[in-house]
């Protein structure tokens, strides 16, 4: 016979009221809204008032907290549901609940008989479920009799036999974990994926999309509408639904810094990268997406984990394509931190690119070689270096080739090459193509990279209001937007250097303060050398006109800051003008021209030639015996340090292309030059060094004396080298062996002679 409260369930009821009193209870700062919210919530969905404004909201935190809440709910919908659909309140509200069940089975799946009576870690999803009609409790006579009309609240608690004060610890423990699941959502967006996977089942079945391929054309649909409404996570979401990679990534690519302040863009990327099912090359395109949300937020660690990763996917499947893209993202990474390393990157990208595009077997292959010849020649043009303009007209070949960005890149180039070549009308004429192409494709960070471009020939052509102009409206806009911080850094400086101009020191230091602390912060290295050189400039200049003391004293420090901050990235034009910064500025002579395009030959071997130019101005004067032989001297080494420099890159590209046979007439020839060019003294010094393995500058000692004497003997061979007897007995015997010496006599009268063959 049934009872009320049969004894056979006392020890389940304890067990509840132990689990609710253990609960601990959650406190959520950020989510303080959630539980008033939630309380309408349920109120409204019981009492049948889900049409109208039936939430209310009582102020702004809770509007906040509830937009943000169904966002996600609302880019899954699309155009399912009206924007004034309660619809999405009301799956939101369906969907948390049902994240209460312990068996997380949708909302109105069936429960066992036990999970009803005995399980204690149902009883608060139950109690609440119950209670506000998202269920109704079944009939179990054999336990319980319900009696007519009886509620919720009497039903459970005669199932379980327990009083009102524990139902309503248990509806207070569901009501305290729902309110964390809305707070957990709208704090970190932690539970987006599976509130987007119920709702997509829901609109699936209001919409009719019954199999994939309906499913992926109304996706599409979606993304396109989200795409016009500037609506770009959305976008991202349903391209990713259907299936469209490369359109989620092309998404990406043209709206880059809006989507990167979205707080659900991370998820979309982790879910992109998680897919099993796609090809290598798309996980690689997603890992420099990666790279490039990475560098917009200013997180340089990761960005260059991102393309780390690219690069191993890339090996791993012995891609040359994507190797070469890969290296060429890396490239543009390294530009401003270590150039060194830049050119090495754009090398190995255009030697991959290169093999692929001899293959024919990768369309995209064209594109990415006409962009690293672009990026390549950027840098070249930065370092003053002539070699950039054969490169941008190579660059212009394939046309057909070019994507938008990089026909964007090479406008860009090309303005800064004829910048500093002095021709500031075509500059500007360049410049606003590549500004017109950024504005088409709707490419901030283009644009503003161009704003800074145009400030600098206007800078140059002594129009600093209309430069400053640009500078600031960079500065505006990163207050709205993200902004590469190489770009930020670009516009204080620049900013300051028209302020210098217009003698405003005070302004301008400030400006350069700003730019080195940004550069500083994000490890920009050329910046922070650009920074030290431009306060240094600053601080000299001042002291000029107003002899403070402390102005000379920190234009030393920023020189040195300076030097050793481009002395490791090989900037030697921008090295020699900071040492000869003061003794330009103090003395009167300052010539502003380190922008401008080197002769070719001085460009290739900046620190030689400039080596060389120095020691014949010492020359041209009237120095002592002993300077002029310096000078000789130190030119011979200059042009020996060349010789040898090109010598070993023809080697280089010998053993690339396994061309050494085919030049072993001319580098033999080469060699015989060099080995002419040697004393006979020195000749014979290093060939005593491959017997002997002593350092050739002991060795002279003895050769000299040698030549000198015409003979040698054992005790001047060790005095002369610095070695024992036994030693040099050793050595000389050696010599003789390998025909290098001839002994004569025997005994304390052996001397060693050269072979006069």
């Amino acid at each position: 016979m049934a009872t009320t409260a049969s004894a056979a369930h006392a020890g389940a009821c304890a067990a509840a009221r132990e689990h609710d009193e253990d609960a601990p209870a959650t406190h959520t700062p950020a989510g303080a809204p959630a539980r008033p919210c939630l309380d309408k919530m349920l109120d409204a969905y019981r009492n049948g008032n889900v049409a109208g404004e039936w939430l209310a909201p009582s102020d702004d935190e809770e509007r906040q907290f509830l937009e943000t809440l169904f966002r996600p709910a609302r880019i899954v919908a699309g155009n399912a549901f009206a924007p004034s659909d309660s619809s999405i309140a009301e799956l939101v509200l369906r969907w948390g609940v049902t994240s209460l069940r312990p068996d997380r089975a949708p909302l109105n799946a069936p429960i066992e008989r036990l999970c009803w009576l005995e399980h204690a870690s149902w009883r608060p999803a139950l109690t609440l479920m119950c209670h506000y009609g998202f269920l109704e409790a079944p009939d179990f006579p054999d336990h319980y009799y319900r009696r007519r009309r009886e509620r919720a609240r009497e039903t459970l608690c005669g199932l379980w036999g327990i009083g009102s004060s524990s139902f309503y610890r248990l509806l207070n423990t569901a009501k305290r974990r729902l309110a964390q699941i809305f707070a957990e959502q709208v704090q970190d967006g932690r539970h987006s994926a599976g509130l987007q996977a119920f709702i997509r089942g829901e609109v699936y079945r209001r919409v009719g999309l019954d199999n994939a391929e309906s499913r992926r054309a109304w996706h599409t649909q979606q993304a396109a509408l989200a795409a016009r409404a500037d609506d770009y996570l959305a976008a991202l979401w349903h391209w990713r639904a259907a299936g469209d990679v490369a359109a989620a990534l092309k998404l990406i690519q043209l709206h880059l810094v809006a989507i990167s302040r979205q707080p659900g863009l991370d998820a979309e990327l982790e879910a992109l990268s998680s897919d099993a099912t796609l090809s290598q090359r798309e996980h690689i395109e997603i890992q420099l997406a990666i790279g490039a949300v990475c560098r917009v937020r200013n997180h340089p660690d990761l960005e260059v984990q991102a393309y780390e990763q690219a690069l191993r996917i890339a090996s791993d499947s012995d891609d040359a394509t994507s190797l070469g893209i890969v290296y060429s993202h890396l490239g543009k990474y390294y530009e401003p931190r270590d150039t060194d390393r830049a050119f090495a990157c754009y090398q190995d990208s255009l030697e991959f690119l290169s093999r692929s595009q001899d293959a024919a077997e990768h369309p995209d292959a064209g594109a990415a070689y006409a962009d690293t010849l672009v990026k390549l020649a950027w840098l070249y043009t930065l370092r003053n270096d002539p070699r950039a303009k054969s490169l941008l007209e190579k660059a212009e070949g394939p046309l057909s080739a070019q994507t938008d960005d990089t026909a964007a890149l090479l406008q860009q180039a090309w303005g800064e090459y004829w910048r500093r070549a002095g021709a500031y009308e075509l500059a500007l004429e360049y410049k606003q193509r590549a500004l017109n192409i950024y504005e088409r494709l709707g490419d901030q960070q283009g644009m503003l990279k161009t704003y800074i471009n145009l400030g600098v020939i206007y800078n140059d052509m002594k129009r600093y209001e209309r430069a400053m102009e640009y500078y600031r409206r960079v500065l505006q806009m990163a207050g709205a937007v993200s902004v590469d911080p190489e770009h930020i850094a670009g516009a204080h400086l620049n900013l300051g250097a028209c302020y210098f101009w217009l003698k405003d020191y005070a302004s301008a230091i400030d400006q350069y303060q700003q730019a080195l602390e940004i550069s500083d912060r994000m490890g920009l290295q050329l910046h922070i050398g650009r920074a030290h050189y431009n306060l240094a400039e600053a601080h000299y200049t001042r002291y000029v006109l107003a002899g403070d003391p402390d102005d000379e004293r920190q234009g030393d420090r920023h020189v040195e800051a300076a030097v050793a901050a481009w002395a490791p990235e090989g900037f030697p034009v921008y090295i020699e003008s900071a040492r000869k910064l003061k003794a330009e500025l103090l003395g009167g002579t300052r010539d502003y021209a380190e922008h401008r395009i080197l002769p070719q030959e001085q460009a290739a071997h900046y620190a030689e030639m400039t080596e060389i130019e120095r020691n014949r101005a010492i020359l041209q004067g009237d120095p002592l015996p002993a300077e002029r032989i310096k000078a000789h001297l130190a030119i011979a080494q200059a042009y020996l340090s060349i010789s040898a420099q090109e010598r070993e890159e023809a080697l280089r590209l010998c053993d690339r292309h396994n061309l050494r046979d085919a030049f072993a007439g001319q580098i033999d020839a080469l060699r015989q030059t060099f080995e002419q060019s040697h004393t006979a003294e020195e000749r014979l010094a290093r060939a005593w060094h491959q017997a002997t393995r002593l350092s050739e500058a002991s060795l002279r000692h003895a050769v000299r004396r040698l030549l000198q004497d015409g003979q040698i003997s054992k005790s001047v061979y060790a005095e002369a080298c610095g070695v024992g007897l036994a030693t040099a007995s050793k050595h000389l015997v050696r010599l003789a062996e390998a025909g290098l010496v001839r002994q004569i006599g025997k005994g304390a009268g052996t001397r060693y002679v050269l072979d006069p063959a």
